[in-house]
């Protein structure tokens, strides 16, 4: 065996795989454990906290070479506080606490507005990468990480041996060296992959990021390994992912948004970030079905994924990206129709409007309900995959989430909850600036407080007859530049305030979320903190984002005087 060394990959996504929908079932990965094979977690984060119940670490001191980073300076070490991160110092120590938090992170403790995939998986955490100091080794930039293949080795056959101690869903692996064009089973990991894969265990690994349209990174181009490439939050490829005819699946890996050591939050990209959304959906549909195996929970999610085409290269790969909830009932209902996506998901009361429902399982023959006030006037059977659906919402329908029902001639049916939704028309809102006014917020994305510097002031406005709306989202930007402020504290954009009048106090929670409401014909405040140059010139155009609680998202727009 070739013992060589392994780079780590580079480093809100749980709605559009649909894990909050199976979150809403009852399946959140709950007495599964994830092993994280990185550069070691922060398992004080608060995303984390008490989630990491096993550890070890693997990392070598060879020579002039390298040098471990285990704590306890050798070259092995086994239980608690043996897989904390490496010094930050190294560039790259960061990466597996960001990895984590997507596959198991839970912000609910801490009031964060986001969660892993498998909230509610706990956590195994192993460090395998050490401190290189060969020139050539760090492509002429020493010191630099690396992982030698017999660490990452190591690694896996300690999961193994404590497969019977703990419940382990899967093991994630966002590292890799190397492209291959075919399935690389001469390589040294296959047998422990096998191994794993024998006792229920996926092996997860990112496919790399050099951008390949044909090509994988060993460990992911092992055939019993789960590959994983990674997609934008637009089902498109991400420019960086390898891609190649034998990847397993695709999963978001594009400004993903994770825990960072020392208790912070960071947006990362890179198939490192693609891999743990599917460890954590593993943990997920383990904990649905306990006995299903490696094969039979990658065939849910192939079979139940959106097929996403690799567009750069003329002959394209087409992979299935992961959407939970749709393996889950496969899993739940085998041999059932299965409900993978409804568009347009809402309507207005008084429309008429026809709905793709796509799937699979479809018989000709299958029906449709899309739940009181909503009658359904045709169904076409365009496939086994696709049906098209003829809606007329009455103009008295209840507002709110309707469960959609396909039913199949032989009785066997599904029920995606609050697949469709009934809102009322969005209201008509009015946007002004009224100047600099206020000293509300400040100069970051969680800065909900006052720093000493006035901050521009818009009033908006809900046309009477629009009806009283609740508001939960707000984002302002500046037309045609990269000036963004918004409610969200973990997103990278500056902080948008809101409140009721000049002198009252923020609408915003802690975290900078908004959940208030306002009057028929009311009005409220925001405050963006300004910079130098001030974007708030005469001119300057701005898009104001609204979001309501019903449902419907409004934009406006004005011109600053």
């Amino acid at each position: 065996m070739e013992d060589r060394i392994h780079k780590p990959v580079l480093a809100d996504s749980v709605p559009l795989i649909g894990a909050d929908r199976a979150w809403a079932q009852g399946f959140d990965g709950t007495g599964l454990v994830v092993a994280v094979i990185d550069t070691g977690v922060d398992s004080a984060h608060p995303f984390l906290a008490g989630k990491v119940v096993e550890e070890a670490c693997y990392s070598t001191t060879s020579g002039q070479q390298s040098t471990t980073l285990c704590p306890n300076g050798a070259d092995e070490q086994i239980g608690p506080g043996a897989a904390v991160y490496c010094p930050l110092e190294i560039e790259g120590c960061w990466h597996g606490t960001h990895v984590t938090g997507i596959a198991a992170g839970n912000g609910t403790p801490s009031g964060e507005p986001i969660s892993g995939v498998g909230r509610g998986a706990n956590i195994m955490a192993i460090q395998v990468f050490s401190h290189i100091n060969g020139f050539f080794d760090c492509g002429g930039a020493p010191p630099c990480l690396g992982a030698y293949t017999s660490d990452i080795l190591a690694a896996l056959e300690r999961v193994y041996v404590l497969h019977t101690t703990h419940t382990f869903a899967a093991v994630n692996m966002s590292l890799g060296e190397g492209l291959f064009g075919s399935t690389c089973d001469d390589e040294s990991y296959k047998p422990f992959i096998d191994n794993l894969r024998a006792v229920g265990i996926a092996t997860v690994v990112a496919a790399g990021n050099n951008g390949s349209t044909d090509q994988l990174s060993a460990p992911a181009c092992v055939s019993t390994a789960v590959s994983v490439g990674a997609t934008t939050k637009g089902d498109q490829v991400a420019d960086f992912s390898n891609v190649a005819p034998f990847l397993s699946l695709f999963a978001p890996g594009d400004g993903i948004i994770s825990s960072y050591p020392g208790g912070g939050f960071a947006v990362a990209s890179g198939t490192s970030m693609a891999a743990p959304h599917v460890t954590g959906a593993w943990a997920v549909l383990k904990q649905a079905r306990p006995t299903a195996s490696v094969d039979e929970i990658l065939q849910a999610l192939n079979e139940t994924g959106v097929m996403i085409t690799d567009t750069r290269a003329g002959t394209g790969t087409t992979r299935p990206r992961i959407q939970v909830d749709s393996a889950l009932s496969d899993l739940l209902n085998p041999g059932a129709p299965i409900i993978t996506s409804i568009s347009p998901d809402r309507g207005t009361v008084g429309a008429s409007l026809t709905v793709t429902v796509k799937g699979i399982r479809f018989e000709p023959g299958t029906s449709a309900l899309f739940g009181a006030g909503v009658t359904v006037t045709s169904t076409t059977v365009v496939s086994s995959t696709q049906l098209s659906v003829v809606l007329a919402i009455a103009p008295t329908a209840a507002l709110g989430p309707r469960d959609v029902t396909v039913s199949n001639p032989d009785g066997q049916s599904v029920v995606r909850a609050g697949g469709f939704t009934v809102q009322p028309p969005p209201p008509t809102l009015g946007l002004a600036f009224l100047g600099k006014l206020r000293d509300k917020v400040g100069k970051s994305s969680a800065a909900f407080a006052p720093d000493s510097a006035l901050d521009a002031t818009f009033q908006v406005t809900v046309q009477a007859g629009s009806g009283a709306r609740t508001v939960t989202y707000l984002e302002l930007r500046r037309t045609g530049t990269s000036s963004i402020w918004d409610t969200n504290s973990v997103s990278v954009y500056w902080a948008l305030g809101a409140a009721a009048s000049l002198d009252s106090a923020l609408l915003n929670a802690a975290n900078g979320t908004v959940n208030f409401a306002v009057a028929d014909g009311g009005a409220f405040l925001l405050f963006a903190s300004d910079t130098t140059p001030t974007p708030f010139t005469s001119g300057a155009g701005f898009t104001l984002i609204a979001n309501f609680a019903d449902g419907s998202v409004v934009t406006v727009t004005t011109t600053i005087p």
